[in-house]
């Protein structure tokens, strides 16, 4: 136990600031659907709400997607922090991330009222891809490197 503890205050602020925008994707998230899970008439009751989450589920339905999409996130980022990278966990997460936020920029669009979620989820997105080639180019790397200290020591 006393290792874990050691590694994780070596290695956990290191890994935390090169991801710091990761954390913050993922606790926006997660507190974007307790929101709505805490007052779901913000979105079944408001006019100006986005009538794509309407049409595409209730609003218990996108907080608890929201919270369980956000909540995973944090945990592998905390997994990734704690015992060994894993770029590709944060690039499966990366994706579904960018996904719901796509379906929320796309609900706040069908609704016809502009505010400020037209600067704030579409820039979310935009760094979800980002961090997405990101990752993908990351796992890439480890897995040449991988495959290269394997064959090194073959030979």
């Amino acid at each position: 136990m006393r290792l874990v503890i050691t590694h994780f205050h070596r290695n956990f602020p290191i890994v935390f600031l090169s991801r710091m925008i990761e954390w913050e994707h993922s606790v926006s998230l997660f507190l974007f659907g307790l929101m709505i899970y805490i007052r779901p008439e913000i979105i079944s009751e408001s006019e100006t709400c986005p009538n794509f989450m309407r049409i595409w589920g209730n609003p218990i339905g996108w907080a608890v997607l929201c919270m369980s999409v956000g909540g995973l996130r944090f945990m592998v980022l905390i997994v990734n922090g704690l015992f060994r990278r894993s770029p590709h966990l944060r690039a499966v997460c990366s994706l579904v991330s960018g996904f719901v936020l796509l379906q929320i920029i796309l609900g706040f669009v069908s609704s016809g009222y502009i505010s400020t979620a037209f600067a704030i989820y579409p820039t979310h997105f935009f760094f979800e891809c980002v961090i997405f080639v990101m990752t993908i180019r990351y796992a890439k790397i480890v897995d040449l490197q991988a495959r290269n200290v394997r064959q090194a020591t073959q030979s």
